[in-house]
């Protein structure tokens, strides 16, 4: 999904102001909790195009 895609999706359900929460889980694909997203937690690959969150 590309960030245009996630915003696109977003804006059509009235969800374009809403916090972005990061759902992490272990190796045996079990959730483990959430992480709000922080700007400085962004990492830009640009040789990749890769927004990594």
């Amino acid at each position: 999904m590309t960030i245009k895609e996630l915003y696109e999706m977003a804006k059509a359900n009235h969800i374009e102001n809403f916090n972005i929460e990061i759902q992490y889980r272990d190796g045996g694909g079990y959730y483990e909790g959430t992480s709000e997203l922080m700007e400085e937690e962004i990492e830009v690959n640009d040789t990749q195009k890769t927004v990594i969150l």
